[in-house]
């Protein structure tokens, strides 16, 4: 399959549209290294750049602002992205995404937010039983009430059967 992409001179920024990047991913996927491996094929980690004035780009296909986003979450790397054309890697960051994602990066993301899932659906169950056992119990005031009752009945059958 043919990937096509297109880089900018003057940044050595990348557009990908969305198949591409799939593609790429899936490809990626299939490199997977084991962790050790990984960590030692890794190169040094750069130092921390200054912190940059956020700029939104527009889609080089619609010409829209792109909605920037953190890849998976968990990459630390910050995609521009067009919801309906594809996205923009600034200088090295596919080469970083795709090395994230053979290093198991992805797998340990998608794994940490299926138990995010299932643990907010365990949640969200044991909210909906508590509250099932709330509105079942009788509150404290209707329970007054019925032993109000049961009082003044009590006092009515003794009055009335005192004419």
């Amino acid at each position: 399959t043919a990937l096509a992409m297109l880089e900018c001179g003057s940044c050595a920024g990348v557009w990908l549209r969305h198949p591409t990047f799939d593609a790429l991913q899936e490809r990626a996927r299939r490199e997977v290294v084991p962790e050790s491996l990984a960590v030692a094929g890794r190169p040094e980690s750069p130092r921390p750049r200054p912190p940059e004035k956020v700029a939104y780009r527009p889609c080089p296909v619609c010409r829209k602002l792109m909605v920037r986003r953190a890849f998976a979450g968990s990459s630390g790397v910050v995609l521009d992205v067009c919801g309906t054309h594809g996205l923009w890697f600034d200088a090295e960051e596919l080469d970083g995404v795709l090395a994230w994602i053979r290093g198991g990066g992805l797998s340990r993301a998608e794994q940490r937010h299926a138990e995010e899932r299932k643990e907010a659906a365990r949640r969200e169950a044991a909210a909906k039983q508590e509250i099932r056992e709330v509105v079942a119990e009788k509150p404290a005031d209707a329970q007054w009430l019925d032993l109000l009752g049961s009082l003044v009945d009590l006092v009515l059958d003794a009055v009335g059967r005192r004419r």
